[in-house]
């Protein structure tokens, strides 16, 4: 047990601050649905493909994130983060996972003043 213990800490340690931005950017890009979604995309990549924790401390992360107010499955990616790299690295993954909704949202806010502008016919 100490010895898995041991791997897994030295595993985390190693773990580069952009690789695991990059994952946390490509769960945010596909998971829509929900905090349920959001849960599987965590337990498939964060847990079995890159075993960033074990799914043990994934659904204790879930259990304590549920009984806060807010987003739960934000707040759990967040966790994620804080755990993998300490509270900076939380910091830059509330960031990243924000990022696509961010990138749409200005977007169409963008594109609804460009027709606001212009003259169409439907």
């Amino acid at each position: 047990m100490k010895d898995k213990l041991k791997a897994r800490i030295e595993n985390t340690e190693k773990v580069r601050w952009s690789t695991f931005l990059k994952d946390v950017f490509i769960c945010s890009l596909g998971a829509y649905g929900g905090p349920e979604a959001h849960y599987g995309v965590f337990t498939d990549q964060m847990v079995i493909k890159k075993k960033y924790l074990t799914e043990e401390e994934l659904v204790e992360l879930i259990a304590l994130t549920g009984i806060l107010p807010g987003p739960s499955s934000t707040q759990t990616i967040i966790s994620i983060g804080y755990k993998v790299g300490g509270p900076m690295l939380g910091f830059l993954t509330m960031l990243v996972w924000g990022l696509p909704v961010i990138l749409l949202m200005t977007a169409l806010s963008f594109l609804s003043q460009f027709f606001e502008k212009t003259e169409y016919i439907l």
